[in-house]
């Protein structure tokens, strides 16, 4: 889909382009989903993530299965199956993504570790568009540029394993000396007699544009390098990457023309939180901790919303935590102002609340009040898409989604929260969105430094006080803040200790103020009669329904 759509509504302020060096700062990339839902009657139940996901509640109405070509069924679309990109494996790099034979089976290595299970192109199709179950933490490894490095270095390694891949060749360089050497069409024959690797198309002559093509030139790009493959191969082939990643709706369609049944670009993210079955999302292999972080379907975990609010403190890990449980969650924005915490607390009538998302101006005495992503306020009732700039940023970084009946953390992709119709599609009931900083948490297991890292999120390593978002253990949602100055780090790990099962990052530093029954509980400062930075995003927190 295109970002030209008409959106639900104009953005208020438009100067965030001069902003874009703040945004840098706070974005972060590559993600994890963990899906709530409030129970009626039943405990949550022990549901193996190999099996289709449950219908969402308040979301029966969604189709289980797509209609359209690019439609990817919804049951994917809450799972986390990365698609792992690498380019030619080497002894001796020659450019930055090369990745050395050593970097490559350490690799397979923590994949194995990880108990991921590399699954075919096959198996990969049938569960994005049909919803079909996959083994336990799915991972699909694919292969651009038909490297000669990976018959010689690649593949010897893929056997050792047993693990299948897919190759993805462009036709004219097929045993060609282009820089670097190709394998050559005997060699990619017998890859492809042994099945272990799917050998797929990646154009003709690899053009670094695909979108500046005329006609003429891009159907004969997609459909003639598949004709030379099948007849070279004697199969069909089904599957294309795009050169460079580049595409757009022409593209795509062209591609769907041609017969292709899914198509990968170089965007970052889980597949399924792709915009479209011809444009899936990969993490190149320098991402492959991050994207091992939350592989596998997402549980049935259910989120009890109808419990009372009860405050907490607690020091795990030599870190004081002081959080609220229970209750149910609506967030308010101040448009052109910024206010206190417990000014917004007041005007709704809540019990409680804390700092939310991140903003785009992060000056003490501004009043922008510019969210950094797309966010959905229930005071104001609309939603507001986020600014182009800052989605190469933000991508992965995890959105929040609020109901009356539910709460979900999806990994951010332009591609499928440009507009509130395709928020809806994770949570059909929504109230309330916006975006968090950086997973801490996910399935009951803190991140790692390494992990953390890989968010790129500039002040992870700095000493401050911090909040957080997520539900324990004991399926009760929270918010809490720290009185401990810590880094992100030492915050998962606290959290991890204190039972939580999924917990994200809010804003935090000079920003962080958890307020409860009129009283400031935590600060962003250390003398607790300095106030915090007055924000225009706030999380407050109800009685039960």
């Amino acid at each position: 889909m295109q970002r030209a759509q008409a959106k639900s509504a104009p953005r208020p302020n438009q100067n965030l382009r001069r902003l874009l060096a703040i945004g840098a700062a706070v974005g972060v990339t590559a993600g994890i989903a963990a899906v709530f839902f409030l129970p009626r009657s039943a405990p949550p139940p022990q549901t193996s993530v190999a099996t289709p996901l449950p219908p969402a509640v308040g979301a029966a109405e969604l189709p289980s299965a797509p209609s359209g070509p690019e439609d990817i069924a919804r049951s994917a679309r809450l799972a986390r199956v990365p698609a792992i990109m690498y380019h030619d494996i080497v002894r001796r790099k020659d450019v930055w993504f090369d990745t050395t034979v050593e970097e490559f089976r350490a690799q397979l290595e923590a994949i194995r570790a990880a108990g991921a299970t590399p699954i075919t192109i096959d198996q990969f199709h049938e569960h994005l568009k049909n919803g079909a179950p996959l083994p336990v933490k799915p991972i699909l490894l694919t292969f651009d540029d038909g490297y000669l490095g990976h018959l010689e270095n690649a593949y010897p390694l893929l056997k050792e394993f047993n693990y299948p891949a897919v190759f993805f060749v462009h036709t004219a360089y097929v045993g060609a000396l282009t820089g670097k050497p190709h394998m050559n069409w005997e060699q990619i024959k017998q890859i492809d007699s042994e099945g272990l690797v799917s050998i797929q198309s990646h154009t003709i002559t690899h053009p670094a544009d695909l979108r500046t093509l005329d006609d003429a030139a891009l159907e004969r790009e997609l459909v003639e390098s598949k004709r030379i493959l099948e007849e070279k191969l004697g199969h069909p082939v089904h599957y294309l990457a795009y050169p460079v990643g580049n595409q757009d709706e022409r593209v795509r369609q062209g591609a769907i023309d041609a017969g292709y049944r899914l198509s990968f670009t170089m965007d970052l993210g889980y597949t399924g939180q792709s915009g479209s079955l011809l444009a899936l999302q990969r993490f190149i292999d320098s991402r492959l901790p991050l994207a091992l972080a939350g592989v596998g379907a997402v549980a049935d975990t259910r989120v009890n919303m109808e419990a009372p609010v009860t405050l907490h403190e607690q020091t795990h890990r030599r870190v004081r935590l002081v959080w609220l449980s229970g209750g149910n969650y609506t967030t308010r924005h101040s448009e052109g102002n910024r206010y206190p915490v417990g000014d917004f607390i007041e005007r709704e009538r809540a019990v409680g609340g804390i700092n939310g998302g991140f903003f785009a101006f992060a000056g003490l005495r501004a009043t922008n009040s510019d969210m950094v992503g797309p966010y959905l306020s229930q005071n104001e009732g609309r939603f507001m898409p986020g600014a182009p700039e800052f989605d190469k940023s933000l991508r992965g970084r995890p959105v929040v989604l609020i109901s009356a009946t539910g709460l979900r953390f999806v990994p951010y992709s332009p591609e499928t929260f440009d507009t509130e119709a395709e928020a809806r599609a994770y949570l059909s009931d929504l109230s309330d969105l916006f975006v968090a900083g950086v997973w801490l948490v996910n399935n009951g297991q803190a991140l790692t430094t390494e992990q953390i890292e890989q968010f790129r999120l500039s002040n992870h390593s700095e000493f401050r006080r911090r909040t957080f978002m997520g539900i324990d253990k004991a399926g009760l949602p929270m918010v809490g803040a720290t009185l401990t100055n810590v880094n992100a780090t030492q915050l998962a790990r606290a959290l991890e200790e204190a039972g939580l099962r999924e917990a994200v990052l809010l804003d935090s530093g000079f920003s962080t103020s958890l307020v409860h029954q009129g009283k400031v509980l935590v600060t962003g400062h250390t003398a607790p009669s300095i106030p915090s930075r007055i924000i225009p995003h706030a999380v407050l927190v109800h009685p039960p329904l």
